[in-house]
Formats: C-alpha cells, sequence, structure tokens
C-alpha cells in the first residue's frame, strides 16, 4: 500500500518539475521533494526486500544497471588524486540520487493495475503541459531569475521545468503515452484526443528543436511498429497547424526556429567534450566531476552556463558518459538502455518510441539523466518489463 501511495504521489509531483528545490547550505547539491520522496521509496523496498516481504526479481536491465553503477563509482576512484574530499563527496551524490531513483523500476516490478497507472502518468504529463501554457501567457520569461543561472526563454514556453527543452520532452513523452492508450488500450476517448491537441499545442511553442526531432523520430517509430497511419497523421497535422500559429516578427532570437547561435555554441561544446575524451579514454574524469575540471576544454563562462543549474555536463548525454565514465562506462550504460528497443509484447508500442525519443533529444541535450526523465523511463521500464 505505502509503495502503491508513493508511486502515485511521484506521478503527482511532476508537473511541479524543479520549482520545488529544497534550499541547502551547500551551493553545489541541489535536492527537490521528489529526491526526498523516491529516497524514502527506496528506503521502503530495501526494508521489504531484506525481510523477505517483497521479492524484486533480478531481470537483466538490473545486472546492467549495477554495472554501470560500478564502473561509474570506479571511474570517481581512480580519479581520486585530482579531486577534493568535498568535490568526490557531491560528485558521488549525483551517482547516489540515480540509483535511487532507480528504486521506481524496482518498485514497479510485479504492480498491479498497470493501465491505471499510465492513466494517471499521462494526466500528469497533460497538466504539465497545462501549467506550461498558462506560463506562455501569464509568465513569458524568466528574466527575473537570471541571477540565478538561468537563460530567460522568453516567448516560449518552459513550464515548471523551467527549461523550455526539458519541457519539451516531457511533452513527447506524454504525446507517445497518450497515442498509446488511445489507439492500442482503448482508454480516455475524446479526453484524450483533445488533451493530446492542447500538447501538442505547448509542444510547438516550447520552440525546442531537439523536442521536435523527438517527436518526429518518436512518430516514425510509432508508425513503423504499429502500422497505423491515422493516428501519426494526426499528430502530424496538429503539430504543422500550430506551427502556422508562431509568430513571426517577434524580433527575438529565443523562437526564432533557424537560428544558428545555438548550433554553433553546441558544436564548440561537443569538440571540447571529445578533446576531454581523448584525455580520459578508459575511464573519463570520474563521474560527475566535470565541475571541478580546470582544464581548457570548459571555459569558466561555460561552466557557469552548463553547472549552476544542471548539475554537470555537456550538451550532448553521451558525450557526457564517455568523458566522466569512459568508454566502459559508455558501452555499459548503452547496453542497459538499449534493452527497451528489444522489448517484447504491446507494450514495445510505448517503450521503444519513448526511449528512442529520449535517445535523440539527449544528443543535443544532457536529457538522460534529468531526473523526471529518468523516473519516466523507470516508470514504463518498470511495468513493460514485468510484463
Amino acid at each position: 500500500m505505502i509503495i502503491s501511495f508513493l508511486l502515485y504521489f511521484l506521478i503527482a509531483l511532476l508537473p511541479l518539475g524543479v520549482i520545488l528545490r529544497i534550499p541547502l547550505a551547500v551551493s553545489d547539491i541541489h535536492l527537490y521533494l521528489q529526491d526526498l520522496v523516491v529516497f524514502f521509496l527506496s528506503l521502503i523496498l530495501l526494508f521489504l526486500h531484506a525481510g523477505k516481504k517483497k521479492k524484486i526479481p533480478i531481470t537483466k536491465r538490473i545486472k546492467l544497471f549495477a554495472l554501470f553503477v560500478v564502473i561509474a563509482l570506479l571511474s570517481l576512484i581512480v580519479n581520486i588524486v585530482n579531486l577534493l574530499p568535498n568535490q568526490i563527496f557531491t560528485s558521488s551524490l549525483y551517482l547516489v540520487r540515480i540509483a535511487v531513483y532507480f528504486s521506481v523500476y524496482l518498485a514497479v516490478l510485479s504492480f498491479e493495475k498497470k493501465g491505471k497507472i499510465l492513466d494517471f502518468l499521462f494526466l500528469s504529463g497533460f497538466i504539465s503541459s497545462v501549467l506550461g501554457i498558462l506560463q506562455y501567457f501569464l509568465y513569458p520569461n524568466l528574466a527575473n531569475l537570471v541571477y540565478l543561472g538561468f537563460d530567460p526563454h522568453q516567448g516560449r514556453i518552459f513550464g515548471a521545468f523551467l527549461d523550455p527543452n526539458f519541457f519539451g520532452i516531457i511533452a513527447v513523452l506524454t504525446l507517445i503515452l497518450g497515442n498509446y492508450q488511445l489507439h492500442f488500450k482503448k482508454r480516455g476517448g475524446i479526453f484524450y484526443l483533445l488533451a493530446i491537441f492542447l500538447i501538442v499545442f505547448a509542444l510547438v511553442f516550447s520552440f525546442s528543436r531537439s523536442s521536435y526531432l523527438a517527436f518526429f523520430s518518436a512518430m516514425i517509430c510509432f508508425l513503423v511498429l504499429t502500422k497505423k497511419f491515422t493516428p501519426v497523421l494526426a499528430n502530424i497535422l496538429f503539430f504543422v497547424f500550430f506551427l502556422a500559429f508562431i509568430p513571426k516578427t517577434s524580433g527575438l532570437e529565443s523562437v526564432n526556429l533557424v537560428r544558428t547561435s545555438t548550433v554553433n555554441a553546441r558544436v564548440d561544446n561537443y569538440l571540447k567534450g571529445l578533446a576531454l575524451i581523448k584525455k580520459q579514454f578508459l575511464l573519463g574524469v570520474g563521474f560527475n566531476t566535470l565541475r571541478y575540471l580546470k582544464e581548457d576544454s570548459l571555459q569558466s563562462h561555460e561552466r557557469e552556463k552548463y553547472y549552476n543549474n544542471a548539475g554537470a555536463g555537456y550538451d550532448s548525454s553521451l558525450i557526457f558518459l564517455w568523458a566522466t565514465t569512459g568508454i566502459f562506462g559508455l558501452l555499459a550504460f548503452l547496453a542497459f538502455f538499449g534493452l527497451s528497443f528489444f522489448q517484447k509484447g504491446s507494450f514495445k508500442i510505448l517503450v521503444i518510441p519513448s526511449s528512442l525519443a529520449v535517445f535523440v533529444h539527449s544528443l543535443f541535450i544532457n536529457s538522460l539523466f534529468f531526473a523526471p526523465v529518468l523516473f519516466w523511463l523507470f516508470l514504463i521500464w518498470g511495468i513493460s518489463d514485468d510484463s
């Protein structure tokens, strides 16, 4: 009962994004209410498993995740001479955080009433989009939070995630789930259809090109897996319809879909990451230690931009993984993540497009390690792996 309550509570917290930050004396550590709830969930699972009241099946995904954690921990240990004790502690906390979030996967293995939890997850994602639409009209930029390290994101939907790219990938995941529930589980009817319509609006007005690519990748995957053209066409028509209403004369660089400034900055970011990879090819510089590097591969202003609110990483999740955990960590994580593309049964229509969307998105934004995305993936993976 308590596990079920905590899972639903975590889903209910999703629309609140990252605004539930708990103030800490340590500036390098960001703690959110969701983190505390997940930590409590992991403790309960540990207690129940130790008392043999809940048996957790050891799946292949669990084994591969454990392998990745061991390699990531090893990358920290071998680089311990290059870091101060407090830096090692702070970096290791993020690894602990990921491991704790994996308890969501463990909790939903053998979970009953999967349809209800997926319905509630969709509702939560839909509420995220509704809040984003309200934000677009009532709170159009983050100019008053620039001093905290946030970009203004003027004229874009960023919702409670305070970033249009992270908002965008949550919207895409919600669309995939909504289409799965509507067209293959025959749930929701008119509500799901209207909700999908509004979520596509929110996605378009995020002006997140990485999220657009994730959306189209998911729709193509959806079509290949299902051979059903109608739902895919409907989603794309919704997208094109709203695209026609994008302001053409606002003069804002942030809503210019052919802007090149961010592309150039991202390419430069990739090159710096690859340069660092060449220096630490096998085991990397230590998981989540990039903020402490004094290498030329990360200039000070870039450190400030990318690490104040995003943890510590390069734009690409794959480059971040390779640079911090080496080739062994990268391969272990890809094996863990790649299991999703071999999903069998009806859940493959949900799992494969969702995983592909996140993978595509993570090539441009370090979204693989964004806590709400991890939570979403661990939830649907746990439900599908049990099936």
